[in-house]
Formats: C-alpha cells, sequence, structure tokens
C-alpha cells in the first residue's frame, strides 16, 4: 500500500516543473475561452460536468428534465425565501399564504 505522504510529496516535486507567469490584470493575454462560441462553451462544460459528478460517489441521474428536483421562486415570493429555506432543513413551517 502506497504511503499518502510520498504520493504528496511525489505531486509536489512534479509541481515544480509547472509554467507560471505572472501579469497585471490589464496585461494579461485573453483566454482562448472567450473567442469559443455558446455551443463550444456548453460541449466543454459536459465532461466536466460528468468528472464533478464522479466526485460524489453517485450514479448520474437519468430522470426527464421535467423531474428535475428544481425549487421555483417568482418574484412574488422573494419576501418568503428565508421562511422556505427554514423549511427545507426541516426548522419551521411553511409561510402562510
Amino acid at each position: 500500500m502506497k504511503n499518502p505522504v510520498d504520493d504528496i510529496h511525489a505531486r509536489a516535486r512534479q509541481r515544480v516543473a509547472w509554467p507560471v507567469r505572472k501579469y497585471r490584470l490589464a496585461d494579461a493575454p485573453r483566454d482562448d475561452i472567450a473567442l469559443a462560441t455558446a455551443a463550444e462553451r456548453l460541449a466543454m462544460m459536459w465532461p466536466i460536468a460528468l468528472d464533478a459528478w464522479s466526485f460524489t460517489g453517485r450514479t448520474l441521474p437519468d430522470y426527464a428534465r421535467a423531474n428535475a428536483p428544481v425549487r421555483v421562486i417568482r418574484p412574488q415570493d422573494l419576501a418568503d425565501v428565508d421562511a422556505l429555506e427554514g423549511v427545507s432543513a426541516g426548522k419551521k413551517d411553511p409561510p402562510k399564504r
């Protein structure tokens, strides 16, 4: 079994060779992402989302978008948002309408 401390030190040694550049904010080069279209940006997002989801250790949900767990907050309900936060944590009764 590997010693986790050895892994940490090995990764630190690898990072020494990483290129680092320092710019003033106004002089920083533009990111390539700024030149991408909206469709290209969305295409880039999906692999990142899959990687992030894999960190949870859970399976990727396969429900239809119409059944996705969401909470709709309409402008007229904004005064009740604090009360709703307590409801989701099981602390308060829902606001009366």
